[in-house]
């Protein structure tokens, strides 16, 4: 997701609930992000694993094809073995590194969704009525379009070099699919959308909610990795479909 339109989603959330979100940016909420935020450098050491897989793989099979007296197909299924990788390999790093984040961005939501209770006291405390009128799902979606996308955005794309933009928008993506699919879920939720009865977390049913949002932010999580990762298994399953079908015509063509 880009920062601009990170920027534009935290104005209008902003201007909606009446609440300034970067208020409540303390030097705890800052440790405890950055540390979190570390994440992303080991999670694309363990994304780069497929494509060497697969490399590895096409040069075993094409050494057995040596091995075994087929010297020309093995030849061949080496070439376009390393060429066809590539698509494959890149496809399943992205797949597996979706996959390989989800424990660290549940962590992040479980982070926003701590703050997010700590804004609701707060604001069914101290708030005014427009801020005391704030839905839970807009306090949630305040706290990750303008306190947590904004230092992710800048912070990976400074720390990892060259595909830094491209694992921000990966991350954006989850964070921000995971929003939308809280807002969907507390719109099921028979609770009010007021803030009204915040002051004390058991008694209070916005709290309530959070309750049982944190209860179930792990199942969220892996959820939306599965959403977000779909696209590119479906493509995937494409490609390795084309390339054995590739790699199937030339054995035919040979022999």
């Amino acid at each position: 997701m880009r920062l601009d339109s990170i920027q534009k989603r935290a104005k209008g959330i902003q201007e909606k609930t009446g609440i300034d979100f970067s208020q409540y940016k303390d030097e705890a909420w800052a440790e405890q992000l950055s540390e979190l935020l570390r994440f992303p450098q080991y999670a694309i050491k363990t994304a780069i694993q497929p494509p060497i897989l697969l490399l590895v793989i096409v040069i075993v099979l094409s050494v057995i094809c040596f091995q075994t007296g087929h010297g020309a197909f093995g030849t061949v299924f080496l070439l376009t073995g390393i060429v066809l990788s590539i698509p494959n390999g890149l496809l399943l790093a992205v797949i597996y590194f979706v996959f390989s984040l989800t424990s660290d961005v549940h962590r992040l939501l479980e982070l926003s969704l701590g703050k997010a209770r700590v804004i609701a006291e707060k604001v069914g405390e101290l708030g005014d009525k427009q801020q005391r009128r704030a839905r839970l799902a807009e306090l949630i979606q305040g706290v990750i379009f303008s306190m947590v996308l904004p230092d992710l955005n800048r912070v990976v794309k400074k720390s990892v070099p060259l595909i830094g933009g491209l694992v921000a928008a990966v991350l954006g993506s989850l964070l921000s699919r995971m929003a939308k699919r809280l807002e969907k879920r507390l719109s099921r939720m028979p609770e009010p959308d007021v803030l009204e009865e915040a002051l004390v977390p058991q008694e209070g049913k916005r709290l309530a909610a959070l309750d049982k949002i944190e209860y179930g932010s792990e199942r969220l999580t892996q959820g939306t990795a599965r959403v977000v990762s779909a696209p590119f298994f479906v493509v995937w399953l494409l490609v390795a479909i084309v390339s054995s079908l590739i790699i199937y015509l030339e054995y035919q063509a040979l022999y």
